[in-house]
């Protein structure tokens, strides 16, 4: 198994969710392409477990749920929907 096969950590407030690589560069793929995401695309592409501001946070939360809305919340990658409700709690559990 390569480096790059491995899963993918994302530090929640409530623990570290992982994704599988796949799933993770899917989800960067989709982040990349929008404007102003320098924060959440340099929090996926270093070494090490994940760890997004609270604009990252809402970032990724939008994109996962705009992914969905287009093909369903079940037909995303594996961990990804688990790895939105998880920054969605961090979202409510952390007031602004």
């Amino acid at each position: 198994m390569t480096g790059l096969q491995h899963n993918v950590r994302v530090a929640c407030s409530r623990g570290t969710i992982e994704l599988p690589r796949r799933s993770c560069d899917a989800l960067v793929d989709r982040i990349r392409h929008l404007e102003f995401v320098d924060g959440a695309l340099d929090a996926f592409e270093t070494s090490g477990t994940v760890k997004l501001d609270r604009a990252g946070i809402r970032l990724v939360v939008d994109v996962i749920d705009k992914w969905a809305r287009a093909v369903g919340a079940a037909r995303l990658p594996v961990g990804v929907w688990g790895l939105r409700n998880a920054l969605a709690d961090d979202l409510r559990d952390a007031p602004a």
